[in-house]
């Protein structure tokens, strides 16, 4: 489970990666997020087309790999 806690305790490294799976998020959008889990997903949601379940899962990836 993809808890709030473990995305702003790992944001700066999550960024890199954030960067290569969802390439149209922006420094501002980053910066914007600052590591609150509902607005990454929001922001990818919009960008993406992509459901918030989808989301959460390619995270809960991103954070294991």
């Amino acid at each position: 489970m993809l808890s709030p806690g473990l995305v702003s305790d790992r944001w700066q490294v999550l960024i890199p990666k954030l960067r290569e799976v969802w390439p149209k998020l922006t420094d501002p959008d980053f910066r914007q997020v600052d590591g609150n889990l509902e607005l990454l997903v929001t922001k990818v949601s919009d960008r993406y087309g992509i459901k918030r379940p989808e989301v959460l899962q390619q995270l809960n990836h991103l954070l294991v790999a």
